[in-house]
């Protein structure tokens, strides 16, 4: 409880608010009462001479603006009374209702917060809203506040195209500058967006807002588009009050600031004068609308009851400051210039203005008792909507064709997945999903043929999968073809690989002549799995898989039974339970690469009496079944190579794939990854863009929101910092802010971590994520390499278009061109990457079957424990080392898993010690009841240093050994 004092200044603070609140509202009812009326007039005449506005459009604005203050008004008493919380007011600023009025309400607006007689104005233009009593529902944190759904008080409605925001300052500007760059390029590309293309995005912020550098930066970016030619359809509105918080801005500030900048016009208007404001806000809309270049409107306002609820003024403010403010209130002017041109009697007036305030509070008399969020479940629910059965099907597309998936909105022009809504979607739905061009893949229909087992429907999805042509369970273009006869070039089926036989055997059935898999033997996993694949881990799956035990069997027969059900990869040799032997991997022809043979050795050996763990952990993804996956062991690729290949893929399957980012387009990137999309897809897919980071993301984050699936790069993870807040306050809240209408579908490549050789430095070596790993929602992708790469940045795309999440895919740089894996010239630490596959969020990869000890690592930490590994085998200690792929949310079951399987877990972890990812992983196996030994080895809490000193303070493999060394001798 607060002392004496301390309620002596409450109360004193609370009067004080209260004595303002009846100063402003005694000053409108007194100046209104003392005006003198002018002569009667139609309200169908203009406002003033040569406005405009009519007198009913007047009166309408006028009504807008009273709304917005007497909606202050009751905030602050809702406040006062415990049943509100906190709420910045918008008095003073009322004159934006003109500006509302100047647009259209099919242009999209990202608001200042103090932008509500705006909000009230647009909503009062959308059949079936009511602005009171959304905004109050907002005010006192009720489920039933259409936007929010009681999160967070903020100006937003879907039906009214306001997209929502928060109070971060200025963050949104950088994407009001994404969206107004999107719009056209949407339509150009024909993608489906919810605005017209000759929409105008109209983006409000303050003036002190204005000198924030994310605010400099997105209005530079404007510029700066604009100049290249590019449609920017951007009107910033800057409310020029004179003040932030307590600190004043100089007088004509703004002005100097941008009221001369070269490419950026410049319009200005006393926000206090609502025929003027209305004026100029047409002229600055209409201007923008036809030239389609940026336009900077600064209102000029007053800001009158404090900053916010709990802002008392007169500790920082003159009275005689305070007292000119009410002047410039735009309420009172308006009311006033309605009299005195004869559209009303003061009377009149002051029966509105009454009118208004006594809706609002029966109104908020009625909200304030509506049901609150009271559970954890409720409030997240938003943050990280999940449909692992619909990211499947999207990820394992193999034309741009996608239609009758339920929940999702209309394909549009190009045959384009649009963004796929967030209603629910049954995971076993029995309705039929049709996918392809050339004939079809059906997902989940109640017939027979199932995609690569018998009744397990492929996936989780109940039923049959038939892939790409014509004819039932069948692979191939014009009836039934070999398995892998055929290949994409990213827009469906195209036909008979080089290669490949004319033969009539099918994929995926367990009938007579299939060449699929056996019915699966017990223990064995329902996922799928590649069958091999060259690397570490080709063939080490505890047992062995019959491939083709049918007649006409498709590929080579494994040792031993115990098939996967699920769809595989066929056409490799591959032996289970590996006992330290090279696996050979004999390859077929497939989609995209030819037969290659190559081989790796085993990381541990599996002598002794491994604990067998299933399958399922082996998996480089989830393949899938038929032509498009008829050969893991395609061709050979690097990391890099993988990625490359597979943003080929995906800017040629779909249309509304947009790969950008510094030096992305003509340089290919600054280590070659995007060499060449440019020159393939064109400068409207692939582009470069101003090196600054908030304008990459919020290019990304605008774009998203015209239906645009945006892959941007961030050339380092250094570098992510400069905008970390466009991934955190922006990206991250829009779904939760919205209750889900407005999502982010995004995936953020950056280059990262450490272990360049003679380049560096920490600014290109950083090996910190501590500031992505808290993210609410957020998904962190690593792969190691080029097959699990390929894998889950097209799962990663697909959890973005269909669930709107917000992806970072971290790629190790010093793996991006690692061919070798334990000696010179080996070849173990290339794969195939060309067969379309996935992997599911959180799942995690296990190379090995050791029962000593289990290593986890990812990236860079995953060949340097399997090196230690093969060490360790040699001295007959037995490891399997589990990549963890995915960083957030973390594999806990896999990683469980395979804890229990040994017993003893070391953690390699390349981060800092401190708020590195190896904090996470013991904290998962500790909550999650894991009783057995833990130890991690990790980087220093250092910067990376140039040079060989770098190697000083990072994770290696001697480091590695020691601690599994120190571990296992602690019995």
């Amino acid at each position: 409880m607060p002392g004496g004092r301390d309620i002596w200044d409450i109360r004193e603070r609370v009067g004080r608010i209260n004595e303002r609140e009846a100063e402003v509202d005694g000053w409108f009812r007194a100046e209104v009462a003392a005006t003198r009326p002018g002569a009667a007039r139609p309200q169908q005449e203009s406002l003033t001479p040569g406005s405009r506005l009519t007198g009913t459009q007047g009166l309408e604005l006028f009504e807008a603006q009273a709304t917005s203050r007497q909606l202050d008004l009751a905030a602050r008493q809702l406040a006062r009374e415990g049943r509100g919380y906190y709420s910045i007011g918008s008095s003073g600023h009322e004159g934006n209702a003109a500006v509302a009025a100047a647009l259209r309400v099919d242009d999209p607006a990202l608001l200042h917060y103090r932008s509500g007689a705006f909000f009230v104005q647009r909503a009062r233009r959308v059949a079936g809203l009511d602005p009171i009593r959304d905004v109050l529902l907002g005010v006192v944190a009720a489920v039933a506040d259409p936007i929010s759904g009681g999160r967070h008080k903020v100006f937003g409605s879907k039906a009214a195209n306001i997209i929502p925001q928060t109070s971060t300052i200025a963050s949104h500007l950088p994407r009001a500058v994404g969206l107004a760059f999107a719009l056209e390029r949407a339509m150009q590309l024909k993608v489906a967006c919810e605005w017209p293309s000759d929409a105008v995005v109209v983006c409000s912020f303050g003036d002190a807002s204005a000198n924030h550098s994310t605010a400099v930066g997105a209005i530079n970016t404007a510029v700066h588009t604009a100049q290249l030619g590019v449609p920017m359809p951007l009107l910033f509105v800057c409310e020029d009050n004179g003040i932030g918080i307590s600190v004043p801005t100089p007088r004509g500030w703004i002005e100097q600031a941008y009221g001369a900048r070269p490419g950026l016009r410049w319009f200005d208007t006393d926000g206090s004068d609502l025929a003027e404001t209305f004026a100029t806000a047409q002229e600055a809309a209409n201007w923008v609308r036809a030239h389609r270049k940026p336009a900077f409107l600064r209102m000029r306002t007053v800001r009158l009851l404090g900053h916010a609820g709990s802002d008392v003024e007169t500790a920082y403010r003159r009275p005689a400051d305070l007292a000119s403010d009410l002047h410039g209130d735009p309420v009172t002017r308006t009311a006033r210039l309605l009299i005195t041109a004869g559209f009303a009697t003061p009377g009149e007036i002051l029966r509105r203005y009454s009118d208004i305030g006594a809706r609002v509070t029966a109104t908020a008399e009625s909200v304030w008792g509506e049901a609150k969020l009271t559970s954890a479940s409720a409030i997240m629910a938003p943050i990280a909507p999940s449909r692992p059965s619909v990211v499947r099907t999207d990820a394992l597309r193999t034309s741009g064709t996608a239609s009758a998936i339920p929940g999702s909105a209309a394909v549009n022009a190009t045959g384009t997945a649009a963004a796929i809504s967030t209603g629910a979607v049954a995971t076993n739905s029995t309705s039929s999903v049709t996918l392809g061009s050339s004939g079809s893949v059906t997902i989940g229909s109640t017939g027979s043929g199932t995609g690569g087992s018998t009744g397990s429907g492929g996936g989780g999805l109940t039923g049959s999968v038939t892939v790409g042509t014509t004819g039932s369970g069948t692979v191939g273009s014009t009836g039934s073809t070999t398995h892998g006869s055929t290949r994409s070039t990213g827009g469906g089926l195209t036909g008979p690989a080089p290669g490949s036989s004319p033969g009539s055997t099918s994929v995926g059935s367990s009938g007579s002549g299939a060449g699929g898999l056996t019915r699966s033997a017990p223990g064995s996993s329902s996922r799928s799995a590649p069958v091999g694949s060259s690397g570490p881990d080709a063939g080490g799956l505890t047992g062995s898989v019959a491939i083709g035990s049918g007649s006409g069997a498709a590929g080579s027969t494994g040792s031993g039974g115990g098939a996967l059900t699920g769809s595989v990869p066929v056409g490799a040799t591959g032996s289970g339970g590996r006992t330290g032997s090279s696996a050979v991997d004999r390859g077929e022809s497939g989609v995209g690469g030819s037969a290659v043979s190559g081989s790796a050795r085993s990381a541990a050996s599996a002598s002794g009496s491994p604990r067998a763990i299933a399958p399922k952990y082996a998996a480089a993804g989830q393949p899938v079944s038929g032509a498009n996956s008829a050969s893991a062991a395609g061709t050979p690729m690097t990391l890099a190579q993988a990625v490359n290949h597979t943003l080929g893929q995906l800017l040629s399957r779909d249309a509304d794939v947009l790969v950008f980012g510094e030096d992305v387009g003509r340089k290919g990137g600054v280590y070659g990854v995007t060499k060449g999309l440019q020159q393939t897809f064109g400068v409207r897919r692939v582009f470069d863009t101003l090196l600054d980071e908030q304008s990459v993301l919020g290019t990304a984050l605008g774009s998203a929101l015209a239906g645009f699936v945006p892959i941007p790069e961030i050339q380092y993870l250094a570098y992510v910092h400069n905008a970390e807040d466009q991934l955190r306050g922006e990206a991250a809240t829009l779904s939760f802010f919205s209750n889900g209408q407005y999502r982010n579908p995004l995936v953020v490549r950056i280059a990262g971590y450490a272990y360049q050789k003679g380049f560096g430095g920490h600014f290109h070596n950083d090996n910190s994520i501590a500031a992505l790993r808290d993210i609410p929602g957020l998904v962190i992708a690593t792969p190691s390499r080029a097959d699990d790469a390929a894998a889950m940045l097209r799962t990663c795309v697909s959890a973005a278009r269909v669930d709107g999440r917000v992806c970072v895919y971290l790629e190790p740089i010093a793996l991006y061109h690692t061919r070798d894996l334990h000696r010179p010239g080996d070849g173990g630490w290339l794969a195939p990457a060309d067969a379309v596959r996935h992997i599911e969020i959180g799942q995690a990869r296990v190379h090995g079957t050791g029962t000593h000890l289990t290593i986890v690592s990812f990236a860079n930490g995953v060949p340097m424990s399997l090196r230690v590994a093969r060490r360790l085998a040699e001295r007959g200690v037995h490891a399997r080392v589990v990549d963890l792929r995915w960083l957030a949310p973390l594999p806990v079951d896999d990683l469980l898993d395979n804890a229990r399987a040994t017993g003893r877990v070391l953690i390699a972890d390349e981060t800092r010690r401190s708020g590195g990812v190896s904090e996470a992983v013991c904290t998962a196996l500790l909550d999650a009841g894991f009783d057995g030994r833990i130890a991690r080895v990790t980087s220093e809490d250092s910067f990376i240093p140039l040079g060989p000193a770098a190697n000083s303070v990072l994770l290696d493999e001697d480091r590695i050994e020691a601690a599994a060394d120190k571990l296992l001798a602690a019995l």
